[in-house]
């Protein structure tokens, strides 16, 4: 597959279920970082939340109107969708924050990340705002591997003690 091969757009309301199902279908326990646990979506490093599905649904169809926050989507010829990406704005404090990406297993290595990071990055842009932070799970190496590709660089680690 080639980059001509995939449409950029728009992640609609009527998009929540198709998005949904196709980040639950191709993130592993790797793609947890601290950021999924603190909302609820794992309930560990290594496990996903029983309710996942309905979790990152009700998120898609809250976050879908916001003018802070971008939603670009791929699409492949015959119009199913291949990837997306959750990047907001935090006005206040002149930032961005990168919060999902997820592409097809299938049709990743084709360009798709690329288009949504390129997307993400120009709505940062065009918001006169300079910085991106996004997080990673500590064990997803192909995420880290594939943001170093983008100049992201690690800035901190996070740290978690579970209180009896």
């Amino acid at each position: 597959m080639k980059k001509e091969d995939f449409e950029l757009g728009v992640l609609r309301p009527e998009d929540a279920d198709e998005a949904t199902l196709l980040f639950v279908e191709n993130v592993d326990k790797s793609y947890i970082s601290h950021g999924e646990m603190q909302i609820g979506r794992a309930i560990s490093e290594s496990e996903w939340a029983e309710n996942l599905y309905d979790q990152v649904r009700a998120e898609i169809i809250e976050i879908v109107s916001q003018d802070t926050v971008a939603l670009p989507c791929c699409r492949n010829k015959e119009g199913k969708l291949v990837g997306w990406a959750i990047c907001s704005l935090n006005l206040e404090y002149r930032y961005a924050e990168l919060e999902d990406l997820v592409v097809k297993c299938d049709s990743r290595k084709n360009g798709i990340g690329k288009l949504l990071i390129e997307s993400c990055e120009k709505f940062v842009k065009d918001n006169y705002i300079n910085q991106i932070f996004l997080e990673s799970g500590i064990l997803n190496y192909s995420a880290h591997s594939f943001f170093s590709k983008f100049e992201y660089k690690k800035c901190s680690h996070v740290f978690r003690k579970i209180l009896d």
